[in-house]
């Protein structure tokens, strides 16, 4: 595994996207998660991977783009509970949302026979959930002391921000 994870550094590190599909819409997260492959699960997911990229179907009946399964899907197919709580952590929303067969990530744990993780699944999904994006916005302020002025822009920019000064605000 230590061999999957330099790679993966690599592949970032040279600019490959962690967006890119295979004709099936499934991203290296599907597979990764799939596969019980923690450390490159979150590694994608800090990397700006999406745990909502959807699959085509692998049905033979298509009912459009985006009904497919997210990678929390395979992790729950496989069995994957600790790939699948690093998805979960990243957006728990993941929970809810089913595929072209009307089946979610338990519905999937439960038809695969992972019967302790599809009641997990199940319990978190008759929770009550509350998602909260937070945005943090960077301002900065310029010290005031000898020689200095709030309008004495000094090394900074022209708005007196100087380098390290920097706090951030949530809005």
């Amino acid at each position: 595994l230590a061999g999957v994870s330099e790679a993966i550094d690599q592949l970032l590190l040279s600019g490959a996207s962690v967006h890119a599909t295979a004709i099936n819409g499934s991203t290296a997260l599907h597979w990764a998660a799939a596969a019980g492959h923690l450390v490159v699960v979150k590694r994608l997911l800090a990397a700006g991977a999406s745990g909502d990229a959807r699959t085509s179907t692998w049905c033979a009946t298509v009912r459009g783009t985006d009904t497919g399964q997210t990678p929390a899907h395979w992790a729950a197919a496989t069995g994957q509970a600790a790939c699948l709580a690093a998805l979960l952590e990243a957006g728990a929303h993941a929970l809810l949302l089913k595929d072209e067969r009307d089946l979610t990530p338990a519905g999937l744990a439960a038809r695969e026979g992972h019967e302790g993780l599809q009641h997990a699944l199940s319990r978190l999904e008759g929770a009550k959930v509350v998602c909260i994006r937070v945005h943090v916005e960077m301002s900065a302020t310029s010290p005031v002391g000898p020689g200095r002025s709030r309008t004495d822009t000094g090394p900074g920019d022209a708005r007196g921000n100087h380098r390290g000064d920097a706090v951030p605000r949530l809005r």
